[in-house]
Protein backbone atom coordinates (compact mmCIF):
# COMPACT_ATOMS: atom_id res chain seq x y z
CA UNK A 1 0.00 0.00 0.00
CA UNK A 2 1.24 3.49 -0.83
CA UNK A 3 1.25 6.05 1.93
CA UNK A 4 -0.59 9.30 1.27
CA UNK A 5 2.48 11.30 2.27
CA UNK A 6 4.39 9.68 -0.63
CA UNK A 7 1.76 10.84 -3.08
CA UNK A 8 2.01 14.41 -1.80
CA UNK A 9 5.69 14.54 -2.76
CA UNK A 10 4.93 13.82 -6.41
CA UNK A 11 4.66 16.95 -8.47
CA UNK A 12 5.61 18.26 -11.86
CA UNK A 13 5.33 16.55 -15.24
CA UNK A 14 6.58 13.16 -14.03
CA UNK A 15 3.85 12.83 -11.40
CA UNK A 16 1.23 12.13 -14.08
CA UNK A 17 3.45 9.54 -15.73
CA UNK A 18 4.06 7.79 -12.41
CA UNK A 19 0.37 7.75 -11.54
CA UNK A 20 -0.63 6.50 -15.03
CA UNK A 21 1.97 3.75 -14.74
CA UNK A 22 0.66 2.83 -11.30
CA UNK A 23 -2.90 2.70 -12.65
CA UNK A 24 -1.79 0.55 -15.55
CA UNK A 25 0.01 -1.83 -13.20
CA UNK A 26 -2.94 -2.04 -10.82
CA UNK A 27 -5.33 -2.74 -13.68
CA UNK A 28 -2.97 -5.43 -14.98
CA UNK A 29 -3.26 -7.22 -11.65
CA UNK A 30 -7.03 -7.35 -11.97
CA UNK A 31 -8.68 -10.22 -13.76
CA UNK A 32 -9.10 -8.84 -17.26
CA UNK A 33 -10.26 -10.92 -20.20
CA UNK A 34 -7.83 -10.13 -22.99
CA UNK A 35 -8.97 -12.99 -25.17
CA UNK A 36 -5.55 -14.57 -24.62
CA UNK A 37 -4.69 -17.54 -22.45
CA UNK A 38 -2.42 -15.80 -19.92
CA UNK A 39 -0.49 -19.04 -19.30
CA UNK A 40 0.72 -19.21 -22.93
CA UNK A 41 4.30 -18.21 -23.68
CA UNK A 42 5.05 -15.01 -25.60
CA UNK A 43 7.30 -16.08 -28.43
CA UNK A 44 6.89 -13.27 -30.98
CA UNK A 45 6.69 -9.48 -30.94
CA UNK A 46 3.44 -9.71 -32.91
CA UNK A 47 1.80 -11.73 -30.11
CA UNK A 48 2.89 -9.19 -27.50
CA UNK A 49 1.70 -6.29 -29.66
CA UNK A 50 -1.76 -7.85 -30.04
CA UNK A 51 -1.97 -8.37 -26.28
CA UNK A 52 -0.71 -4.84 -25.65
CA UNK A 53 -3.30 -3.31 -27.99
CA UNK A 54 -6.12 -5.33 -26.40
CA UNK A 55 -5.06 -4.27 -22.90
CA UNK A 56 -4.83 -0.63 -24.00
CA UNK A 57 -8.27 -0.80 -25.62
CA UNK A 58 -9.72 -2.30 -22.44
CA UNK A 59 -8.00 0.30 -20.26
CA UNK A 60 -9.56 3.17 -22.20
CA UNK A 61 -12.93 1.39 -22.57
CA UNK A 62 -13.14 1.29 -18.76
CA UNK A 63 -12.92 5.09 -18.94
CA UNK A 64 -15.59 5.19 -21.69
CA UNK A 65 -12.98 6.23 -24.26
CA UNK A 66 -11.93 4.75 -27.58
CA UNK A 67 -8.46 4.56 -29.03
CA UNK A 68 -7.46 5.80 -32.47
CA UNK A 69 -4.34 5.72 -34.61
CA UNK A 70 -2.55 2.80 -32.93
CA UNK A 71 1.03 2.69 -34.18
CA UNK A 72 3.61 0.32 -32.70
CA UNK A 73 7.28 -0.51 -33.08
CA UNK A 74 9.08 -3.40 -31.48
CA UNK A 75 12.56 -4.68 -30.76
CA UNK A 76 14.09 -7.74 -29.17
CA UNK A 77 17.17 -7.12 -27.09
CA UNK A 78 18.76 -9.75 -24.84
CA UNK A 79 15.60 -11.91 -25.09
CA UNK A 80 13.35 -9.04 -23.98
CA UNK A 81 10.50 -8.18 -26.35
CA UNK A 82 9.82 -4.46 -26.09
CA UNK A 83 6.81 -2.79 -27.73
CA UNK A 84 6.49 0.99 -27.89
CA UNK A 85 3.20 2.23 -29.26
CA UNK A 86 1.43 5.53 -29.65
CA UNK A 87 -2.29 6.15 -29.75
CA UNK A 88 -4.82 8.92 -29.43
CA UNK A 89 -7.77 8.83 -27.03
CA UNK A 90 -10.14 11.75 -26.51
CA UNK A 91 -7.77 14.00 -28.51
CA UNK A 92 -4.86 13.22 -26.17
CA UNK A 93 -1.67 11.44 -27.33
CA UNK A 94 -0.51 8.47 -25.26
CA UNK A 95 2.55 6.25 -25.24
CA UNK A 96 2.14 2.57 -24.41
CA UNK A 97 5.08 0.34 -23.47
CA UNK A 98 4.84 -3.43 -23.13
CA UNK A 99 7.72 -5.73 -22.20
CA UNK A 100 8.23 -9.39 -21.47
CA UNK A 101 11.04 -11.90 -21.65
CA UNK A 102 10.73 -13.97 -24.81
CA UNK A 103 9.20 -17.35 -23.89
CA UNK A 104 7.70 -16.09 -20.60
CA UNK A 105 3.92 -16.19 -20.18
CA UNK A 106 1.57 -13.27 -20.77
CA UNK A 107 1.10 -13.14 -16.96
CA UNK A 108 4.67 -11.80 -16.75
CA UNK A 109 4.12 -9.08 -19.37
CA UNK A 110 4.29 -5.48 -18.16
CA UNK A 111 2.24 -2.64 -19.62
CA UNK A 112 2.70 1.07 -18.98
CA UNK A 113 0.31 3.70 -20.35
CA UNK A 114 1.28 7.36 -20.06
CA UNK A 115 0.31 10.64 -21.63
CA UNK A 116 2.90 11.39 -24.30
CA UNK A 117 5.37 14.17 -23.57
CA UNK A 118 6.26 16.63 -26.31
CA UNK A 119 8.97 15.16 -28.49
CA UNK A 120 8.02 11.52 -27.75
CA UNK A 121 8.07 9.43 -30.91
CA UNK A 122 7.16 5.80 -31.49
Amino acid sequence: MIKKSRLKTLSGPLAGVWIMGLLAMSSSCASVDTGVDMSLPVNTPEALEQWCKRRSTQYFAQKNKKIEQWHALWKIEKNIIDIKASLISASVNYTVRCRVEQGATFKKAIIDIAEARPGDKS
